[in-house]
């Protein structure tokens, strides 16, 4: 009898015990922080992002989250108020920074050896489809539907995020989400305004505008000080970062397209010809009444003959726009109107670089990492985020008076990235989601500046671009 009492016992407490674990919310680990004097943070943050953070701690609190990353802006911004989250949560981060060229190379090495040191990592959006389709990343999903154990809230406002920059980081295959932007860049028309106002030019609001505004200015022979003023200045090297990169941005507006819109990987080059073909025969033209050298140029070369005034008009990325604005750096910082790109014949359309944060899929503290996510890059925080640096990548951000006066490259900014999602809702992709995108890139750039140069014409260099992407795919 007294087994069988003791045995019915045994029974009652498993029983009680699995309905109380019910009705408890898990937590990964046992709370090993104390809780903190949160009332020096009380002007810093609001009342309902402590309370949150206060969860957070009785949570997590103890656990250290391994980031990688690169040099960059907003990396810095975050680490200026990593202290006061590690103060606030007992979550402690550590970064282990290296450069962009590096970063792809560290992150699969640490990740094909087995060591699988990081919870977070930064990725650039030539990389992330790399990443997710070898399965290194988290989809971030179903941690936005509140299906994981860390909730979505309301502050991180993902909707605010602009869709040109968070459609870099989305599978076109499936529509999974994979990280948060925290940079990005569209591409802009920067002009000369005294040129403009004194030959009473209006700004192009189409590409064959724009090639008789650079042909007009050109012909003019403005001489500054010794310098003479070319019509345009842009990028056209041989190699990425060149003449890849205006090329695979304006193709869509004349009408072409590089794959397949439904898989996104099939070289579709010539099912466009014409279009493709347009696209290359415009740089050719325009380089024509440009500075000398545009063949050979980099981003920076380009830009540098507009800031030291060689150039009535640039198209380079939004993200060189503060160099423009800098005095020490540039002649023509009060000089200077920014612009989104004009419309091509197929529209009006743009394309998106960016940078993002996401979780690694085999990371253990996905729940402190996610929690950490929303605090560094959501709505509640942006605004310490750009005091320290950081680039502004949600429409409330770009859309506020106050920003825009203080970065007027910023409303041309917010209208080059509409262009952008006007294209992706297209799907008109400038870097096919592919591992292999980085040689699909190369083949662009050599053929596009081939063609600048006058070496080759554009429709020979359409036609080597297809068989280019053609052996590439042959070779996966």
């Amino acid at each position: 009898m007294l087994y069988a009492r003791n045995w019915m016992i045994a029974c009652l407490s498993l029983v009680l015990v699995v309905a109380l674990a019910g009705c408890v919310p898990a937590v990964p680990s046992e709370p090993s922080e104390a809780p903190i004097d949160t009332s020096q943070y009380a002007d810093r943050y609001s009342d309902e992002l402590l309370t949150w953070a206060a969860e957070i701690r009785d949570a997590y609190g103890g656990t250290t989250l391994n980031m990688l990353g690169f040099a960059h802006p907003t990396l810095n911004a975050m680490k200026a108020i990593t202290a006061e989250w590690e103060d606030l949560t007992g979550i402690t981060v550590v970064y282990d920074e290296t450069d962009l060229a590096k970063v792809r190379d560290k992150f699969v090495l640490d990740i094909t050896s087995g060591a699988n040191s990081y919870d977070l990592v930064m990725t650039a959006e030539v990389q992330a489809p790399e990443y997710w389709n070898l399965g290194y990343l988290e989809p971030l999903d179903a941690w936005l539907n509140d299906e994981m154990e860390v909730a979505t809230e309301a502050w991180l406002d993902w909707d605010d995020l602009h869709p040109g920059y968070t459609m870099m980081f989305t599978s076109v295959q499936d529509g999974s989400r994979y990280a948060v932007p925290i940079s990005g860049e569209v591409a802009l028309l920067f002009y000369r305004t005294d040129i403009f106002d004194e030959l009473g030019l209006t700004v192009p609001a189409t590409y064959d505008e724009m090639l008789e505004t650079a042909k007009f200015i050109n012909d003019q022979g403005i001489v500054e000080d010794g310098r003479t003023v070319h019509g345009i200045s842009f990028r056209g090297r041989p190699a990425l970062g060149g003449g890849n990169w205006i090329w695979s941005i304006i193709v869509f507006p004349f009408g072409g397209q590089i794959v397949d819109l439904d898989d996104q990987v099939t070289p579709a080059v010539l099912a466009k010809k014409d279009g493709a073909v347009a696209a290359i025969a415009w740089e050719t033209e325009i380089a024509k009444h440009g500075v000398p050298g545009i063949a050979s140029f980099d981003p920076f070369d380009a830009i540098n003959q507009y800031k030291q005034g060689f150039a009535a008009m640039s198209i380079e990325a939004s993200v060189l726009s503060p160099g423009v604005l800098n005095p020490d750096e540039s002649i023509v910082t009060d000089l200077t109107g920014f612009a989104p790109l004009p419309a091509g014949p197929n529209g009006s359309f743009n394309q998106t670089f960016a940078h993002g944060v996401a979780l690694t899929a085999s990371g253990e503290n996905k729940g402190a990492a996610y929690a950490f996510m929303q605090w560094m890059l959501g709505r509640a925080n942006q605004d310490l985020l750009l005091e320290n640096g950081g680039a502004p990548v949600r429409r409330s951000a770009m859309e506020d008076p106050a920003n825009q006066e203080k970065w007027p490259y910023i409303e041309a900014t917010l209208l080059g990235l509409d262009q952008a999602a006007s294209a992706y809702a297209n799907r008109y992709f400038a870097t096919p989601q592919v591992e292999w995108v980085l040689e699909y890139l190369n083949v662009w750039s050599v053929n596009v500046s081939r063609a600048i140069a006058e070496e080759i014409s554009a429709e020979e260099a359409v036609e080597n671009i297809q068989s280019g992407m053609d052996e590439i795919l042959a070779q996966k």
